[in-house]
């Protein structure tokens, strides 16, 4: 039989401020980038690289959607009632 887990409201207020930072970061940044050097030519010991740019972009309404699920989460940690 399958047991339902059992979450305390310090879990969730834990939780819930977790998403909330990160929300809150996530809407303060709202782009990633980095670069990796690729080989391009490979001729016995002589090897030519370059660098490689990798950008990762998300919009800030993804940032206030996570917010928004934090906020959640400790607002329903202050309401439930503790459990044995």
């Amino acid at each position: 039989m399958f047991r339902i887990a059992h979450y305390t409201k310090f879990d969730l207020k834990q939780a819930g401020i977790a998403l909330l930072v990160l929300g809150l970061a996530l809407t303060i940044v709202t782009s990633f980038s980095f670069s990796t050097k690729k080989e391009v030519v490979a001729i016995g010991e002589l090897k030519v690289t370059r660098d490689e740019p990798h950008n990762f972009n998300w919009s800030p309404v993804a940032g206030i959607a996570v917010m928004g699920i934090g906020a959640v989460l400790v607002w329903q940690s202050s309401k439930r009632s503790p459990r044995a």
